[in-house]
């Protein structure tokens, strides 16, 4: 037996109280009423901002540049970097993860985060660390700079 509903395409018309009512052989039954709430969820490129561990570096240190992303739950996002010392094949790691937080009322939200890091910095590891976001709605794209002592 198959219980509840789906809204395939809800609209805040649909919001109210909403039951089940079954009849059969003269006699109804009305399931509990539920309070259906109907809220417009912004879609759009993903609102993506960007945080270097310094911002003012030395010669020897460690840098980790974290890109992180809030939306929809079911909305995945790819991440994409350019760097200082990317053409000359600077070893860098790059870790892309996520993870959903439940805020209460039914509402989740996915946080999306990138970590590029670089260790034993030289100088041409020298200026801006670009992010770039890209959800199916569009792309975002922050940057940071990093620069010497």
């Amino acid at each position: 037996m198959k219980r509840g509903f789906v809204y395939l395409q809800p609209h805040s018309d649909h919001q109210g109280v909403v039951y089940c009512k079954a009849e059969a052989g003269g006699k109804s039954q009305i399931s509990v009423k539920y309070q259906l709430l109907y809220a417009e969820v912004p879609s759009g490129p993903p609102s993506t901002t960007i945080l270097a561990s310094s911002n003012r570096v030395n010669s020897g240190d460690d840098l980790s540049v974290l890109c992180t992303v809030l939306g929809e739950p079911d909305v995945e996002v790819e991440f994409r970097w350019i760097y200082p010392g990317q053409k000359d094949e600077r070893p860098v790691t790059i870790q892309d993860t996520w993870r959903l937080i439940h805020r209460g009322l039914g509402h989740t939200t996915r946080i999306s985060q990138s970590v590029l890091t670089v260790e034993d910095l030289e100088t041409i590891d020298a200026g801006y660390y670009i992010c770039t976001a890209q959800n199916p709605q569009g792309q975002t794209t922050v940057a940071a700079a990093v620069a010497f002592s």
